[in-house]
C-alpha cells in the first residue's frame, strides 16, 4: 500500500509539472527552474535526450538516459544535473547510465544535459525524488537567536529563509566522554534556488591590537615569571593525573580520615610555635603514596596566623624568603583567598583539627621538577588518608597541605627562581591550589562519593577560583559583562594575571597558531579535547581543561546559578556530589535539562555571546566574548567555516567533546538544504549531535 501511494504521489507531481509547463518544450513556470526540454539552445547536430528512467529519478540511485549521438565510451560523455557533473557508469550511442548523487530532497524539477566532444544537448527537464530509505526532510524554521538540537542517525534539513537574508550557525558536536575518540561527519549544502553570495562582513569599529597581545600569548610577558608559569602549566597537566590515580579506589575504605571527629594523631596539630620544626613528607611527582615515593624534610614554621601556617624547608637554597615576604602572603591568603573561596565552594574539611592550611616551600619540589617535568606546586590527595590505616600509604601528612617550590636565586637545585619572581606568581598559584584542598578534603570524607572529581572538572573549578579571587583584588565581579580590556589587561600583568590563563586556553582551543602571521589551525576546535591532558591534538600542544572547562562552569554559573540557589550553591554541589566527569556536572545541574543540551547551549555561546539576538541560553553575563573576537587578531578567536547558500561538501573530524562550527547563509533564497551523514552516507555515531542557531 505504501509503494502504491508513493507511486501515485510521483505520478501526480509529474502531472502537475506537465500542466505547469504546458506540455511544451518551453517552460516559464517556477516549477521548471531551469526550463523544459528543448529550452537550452543545444547544438542540433549534437547529442539529445529523449527520456529518463526511472521518472522521477531517485537520489543515491542509478538512472538511464535514452537518446541519440551519445559516445559509447563512458568517459567521453559529460552529464550534468542542474550543473552538477554525474558519474557515467555505462554508455552506448543511445543510452547512458548515471549515478544520481545522494541528496536531501525535496521532490523537485531539475535539468539534465549531455555534452559529447564539445556539443551539448538541449536541457531536458525531469524530476528528482528523495531516497525513500534516506533521512526525511525536516524544516528548520527558527527565529533569530533560537537554537534547535538534533540527535538522529542521518539528517536532511531545509533551512527556511522566507526569501530574506538569513544565516545559521551550525554545530557538529561530539557528546562522547572519551577524549581519545573521534567521529567523522560530512556536511553537504544543497542549493534549492539561485545562489547569492553573502555580503562581506563590515569592519568593526574597534581595530585588532596584535602588537599588544601576541608577544604574550605563550606567557604573561617576556621574563622569568612568564617562563616559570608556562612550565608550571605544562608540568601540572601531567601531575594532576598522577596525584589522583593511587587514591581513586580509597574513598570508601576505612583509611579515609574522618573530619567529624578529632584525629587520633596529627602531624601538624596547630600547637607549634613560630621557630619550631616538624618532619614532613613530600611526595615525589609521578609516583604513588608508598614509602619509596616520598622524601622526609625538616620544615621550620616561619609564620602562623589564624588560618594558615607557613613552613620553610631548612635545606632550601640560600637567599630565600624573608619573614616579611611570608607575612605579606599570609595576609592575602587569610583576608582574600581563604574567605573568597570558602564563600564560593563551601568549607574545607579540617581533618587534622588544627584550624589551618599548611604551606611548605621546599627545595625537594625544585629538584623533583627539574628532573621530571616542571610545576610550581601541588596538593597531594594522599594527605587526606591515614598513614596507619592504609597499607603502604606513607607519603601523607594527614592534613591540608600545599607544597611549593622554594626561591633559588643562584639555581643551586634546578631552575633559577628569584624571590621577586615567585612572589609575583604565588597569589594566583595559591588561589588555584587552595580550591584543590577544598575539593579533595570534602570528597575524601564523603560517605557516598564513588570517586574523586575528574581532573578537567577539578581544574576548571580551580581556574574559576583564580577568576573570583581576581574579582576581589581588582574590584570586579560576576555578571558585569567584562571584555578584553579587563580580561587581557597587561598593565599589571605580573601582579594581577587573574584572568589571563583560562582565556589563553580558549585562544589556543579556537586555533591560535602561536603567531599573528601564521594561519589559524584548521582542525581547531573540533579535533581538540578539553577533558584529557594526555591526548595529542592540534590546539597548541597543551591541555585545555583549565580554560575551556572554566568557560563551561562560568556559563553554567551565569545561566543556572540563580535557579540552583546561587552560583556558590552550584559550585559547592559539584564538590559534594558523588559522581565524576560529565555525570558530576549533570548531577549538579539536575532539573535543568539533559547534559547533551547543556553542551549544545554552551558550545553555541562561545560564538553567540554578545551578538544581536543571542538568547539567554547562548550568553554569558560575566564576560562579553564578542568583544574578545573584535579585539583579537583573526587567527586568535573562534571563526566558523563560512559558506553562502551554495552547493558544498565538508568532512570534519570531531573529537570528544568538541564542536565543528559552520556559518551558512545568504539572501534571496526560498530555502537551503543541509545533508549531514558519515562520509559514506551512513548513520552518524550515537555520540554526535547537530545544533543550529539562527543568527540573522
Amino acid at each position: 500500500m505504501r509503494k502504491l501511494a508513493y507511486t501515485i504521489f510521483f505520478v501526480s507531481f509529474s502531472t502537475l509539472v506537465a500542466a505547469a509547463c504546458g506540455g511544451t518544450p518551453t517552460c516559464s513556470s517556477p516549477l521548471c527552474e531551469n526550463g523544459g526540454s528543448g529550452g537550452g539552445g543545444g547544438d542540433p547536430a549534437g547529442p539529445e535526450i529523449s527520456s529518463v528512467v526511472p521518472s522521477p529519478m531517485v537520489e543515491g540511485r542509478s538512472a538511464v538516459l535514452t537518446g541519440t549521438d551519445f559516445s559509447a565510451i563512458s568517459a567521453s560523455n559529460s552529464v550534468t544535473l542542474n550543473g552538477l557533473t554525474l558519474q557515467v557508469t555505462a554508455a552506448s550511442e543511445t543510452s547512458l547510465t548515471v549515478d544520481i548523487p545522494a541528496g536531501c530532497g525535496p521532490l523537485r524539477v531539475a535539468s539534465l544535459q549531455v555534452t559529447v566532444g564539445g556539443s551539448s544537448s538541449s536541457l531536458f527537464s525531469s524530476t528528482v525524488a528523495p531516497d525513500p530509505t534516506g533521512p526525511a526532510l525536516q524544516d528548520v524554521a527558527l527565529a533569530v537567536g533560537e537554537q534547535v538540537v538534533f540527535r538522529q542517525p542521518r539528517l536532511c534539513l531545509r533551512l527556511a529563509t522566507g526569501g530574506a537574508a538569513a544565516q545559521y550557525l551550525v554545530g557538529i558536536q561530539s557528546t562522547g566522554r572519551d577524549g581519545t575518540m573521534t567521529r567523522e561527519v560530512t556536511v553537504e549544502g544543497m542549493v534549492t534556488g539561485p545562489a547569492v553570495a553573502l555580503s562581506p562582513p563590515q569592519p568593526t569599529s574597534t581595530q585588532p591590537v596584535p602588537l599588544r597581545l601576541t608577544p604574550r600569548f605563550n606567557g604573561f610577558r617576556a621574563g622569568p615569571a612568564s617562563g616559570l608559569l608556562r612550565r608550571h602549566r605544562a608540568g601540572h597537566d601531567e601531575l594532576m593525573a598522577d596525584l589522583v590515580r593511587p587514591v581513586r579506589s580509597l574513598l570508601r575504605r576505612s583509611g579515609a580520615l574522618d573530619p567529624t571527629g578529632a584525629p587520633s594523631r596529627a602531624v601538624v596539630n596547630g600547637n607549634e610555635a613560630v621557630g619550631d620544626s616538624v618532619e614532613l613528607r613530600v611526595r615525589t611527582r609521578g609516583e604513588d603514596c608508598s614509602a619509596t615515593s616520598s622524601q622526609t624534610v625538616t620544615a621550620q614554621l616561619r609564620v602562623k596566623t589564624a588560618k594558615s601556617m607557613w613552613f620553610v624547608d631548612v635545606a632550601n637554597p640560600p637567599d630565600g624568603f624573608q619573614d616579611s615576604d611570608l607575612q605579606t602572603m599570609s595576609t592575602l591568603f587569610d583576608d582574600v583567598i581563604f574567605d573568597t573561596e570558602i564563600a564560593e565552594f563551601g568549607p574545607v574539611n579540617d581533618i587534622d583539627g588544627n584550624d589551618r592550611i599548611a604551606i611548605l616551600f621546599t627545595q625537594t619540589v625544585n629538584a623533583d621538577t627539574a628532573s621530571g617535568g616542571r610545576t610550581l606546586g601541588f596538593v597531594n590527595p594522599c594527605d587526606f588518608f591515614s598513614r596507619d590505616d592504609v597499607d603502604d600509604f606513607v607519603a601523607t601528612n594527614e592534613g591540608e597541605f600545599f607544597y611549593s617550590i622554594a626561591p633559588d636565586p643562584a639555581g643551586v637545585v634546578g631552575d633559577t627562581v628569584t624571590v621577586e619572581t615567585l612572589l609575583d606568581l604565588l597569589p594566583i598559584i595559591v588561589g588555584h591550589e587552595f580550591s584543590h584542598i577544598i575539593q579533595f578534603s570534602r570528597r575524601a570524607a564523603s560517605p557516598t562519593a564513588l570517586n574523586f572529581m575528574d581532573a578537567f572538572v577539578v581544574e576548571g573549578q580551580a581556574s574559576l577560583a583564580e577568576e573570583i579571587v581576581g574579582h576581589v583584588q581588582l574590584d570586579n565581579g560576576p555578571g558585569l559583562n567584562l571584555g578584553a580590556d579587563v580580561g587581557l589587561d597587561f598593565s599589571n600583568v605580573q601582579t594581577n594575571p587573574w584572568y589571563l590563563a583560562p582565556l589563553l586556553d580558549l585562544i589556543f582551543y579556537f586555533g591560535w597558531p602561536g603567531s599573528p602571521d601564521d594561519p589559524r589551525l584548521d582542525d581547531s576546535p573540533q579535533e581538540c579535547t578539553w577533558i584529557d591532558a594526555e591526548v595529542d591534538h592540534p590546539c597548541g600542544g597543551r591541555a585545555l581543561w583549565y580554560g575551556v572547562s572554566w568557560s563551561f562552569l562560568r556559563w553554567a554559573s551565569d545561566l543556572y546559578g540563580p535557579v540552583l540557589g546561587g552560583e556558590a550553591a552550584f559550585q559547592a554541589g559539584l564538590i559534594d556530589g558523588d559522581l565524576s566527569g560529565f555525570d558530576n556536572l549533570e548531577q549538579a545541574l539536575s532539573g535543568q535539562g539533559t547534559f547533551e543540551d547543556h553542551l549544545a547551549r554552551w558550545a553555541a555561546t562561545l560564538y553567540m555571546d554578545g551578538r544581536a539576538g543571542a538568547s539567554a541560553e547562548n550568553s554569558m553575563s560575566s564576560w562579553n566574548l564578542l568583544n574578545f573576537a573584535e579585539r583579537l587578531v583573526e587567527n586568535a578567536w573562534l571563526r566558523p567555516v563560512e559558506h553562502a547558500f551554495i552547493n558544498f561538501a565538508d568532512t570534519v573530524t570531531v573529537r570528544d567533546p568538541s564542536t565543528a562550527y559552520f556559518l551558512v547563509g545568504g539572501s534571496g533564497f526560498p530555502s537551503h538544504n543541509l545533508r549531514i551523514t558519515t562520509p559514506s552516507g551512513d548513520d552518524l555515531d550515537s555520540d554526535v549531535q547537530v545544533w543550529l542557531v539562527r543568527t540573522q
